[in-house]
Formats: C-alpha cells, structure tokens, sequence
C-alpha cells in the first residue's frame, strides 16, 4: 500500500477515534490521544497530527476539570492494563517463571508476571482481591496473510471462537 494512503487511512481512523471520545467526554480524548501519540511516537508521517493533539491537551485538561499529573497517572493505568492483557492474549508468558516486565504502573512501579502451574504472579500485587480469574476470546484463523481488510474482517467474523482463562494470583 503506499505511503500516502496508509498516511489518509491512520488519519481517519485517528479522527474517528478522536471524534468517538470528545462525544464521551474530555478525559476520554485526552487518554485516547496518549494512546495515539504512545503508539505511533515514532512514525515521522504521524508528527503533524500528534502535534495538533499535543496542542489540545491543555484546552481539554481545563475543560475536563482535570490536571495534567491525573491524566498522566490515568494514561500509566491504561498502558498497564493495555500491556498486560496484551501478554496475556498474545500468549507472550515465558517459560521456567522467566519475569518479563509488564510495565511501569501510575506510581512509576515496574510490574513484572511469571507462570506458576496454572496462575499468572503478579509482583508487586497491584490489585486488592487475592486473586481473580479474567476470561478472554481467541479467534482462530487458519490463513495467514489477507490481500484486503474488506477479507480479513470477514474472516475474523468466520473464525472458530475459542474462550481462553487465566488465573491471576498474588501467589
């Protein structure tokens, strides 16, 4: 795909994900641009647009009634959630209770998790049950590569859906 129309298709879907948020709420858009502006920081072509959100972001901290130190503790929580799930859903858990960071949580904690016969270990425990189960959905695809998204979300919405759980555990 070119450049350019990779380029228009990343603003259109930032847009309506931007759009998506403000209709919520300011605090919203304002995690939604962190987001934006975390995943695609070092993408050259994305500079401009970041750059338009980054000038926003005072407007929309006043208007939320929020401050810039409550966003950014937010903004840590979400990448926490975000990354975990993603190990987890990726099926990126390490063998021999290797101890692969999660992230680096709101109070600039870094979180690690290992495997444990049938429980994920969290250390630090960030959360207040002592453990707790999360179910998630894993689409089975049997092709690899798709020509167009028109095929893949068609494929995705074929796919055998196979429910995955996790046991997440202080020990």
């Amino acid at each position: 795909m070119k450049p350019e129309l990779l380029l228009r298709r990343f603003l259109a879907t930032c847009k309506e994900m931007m759009d998506n948020g403000l209709s919520k709420s300011r605090f919203i858009a304002l995690l939604f641009a962190r987001h934006i502006s975390f995943t695609h920081r070092s993408e050259p072509s994305a500079r401009p647009y970041l750059t338009s959100l980054k000038k926003l972001e005072k407007q929309w901290i006043k208007e939320s009634g929020s401050s810039k130190a409550e966003i950014d503790s937010s903004y840590a929580l979400l990448e926490f959630y975000d990354a975990f799930s993603l190990l987890i859903c990726q099926n990126q858990i390490p063998p021999q209770e290797r101890r692969p960071e999660i992230s680096i949580g709101p109070s600039g904690t870094s979180f690690q998790f290992f495997q444990q016969q049938e429980r994920l270990i969290v250390m630090p425990w960030p959360f207040e049950p002592d453990s707790f189960e999360v179910s998630y959905e894993r689409l089975v695809l049997t092709q690899i590569n798709f020509q167009r998204d028109k095929v893949f979300r068609e494929a995705l919405r074929k796919a055998k859906v196979k429910l995955c759980k996790v046991m997440i555990s202080r020990h």
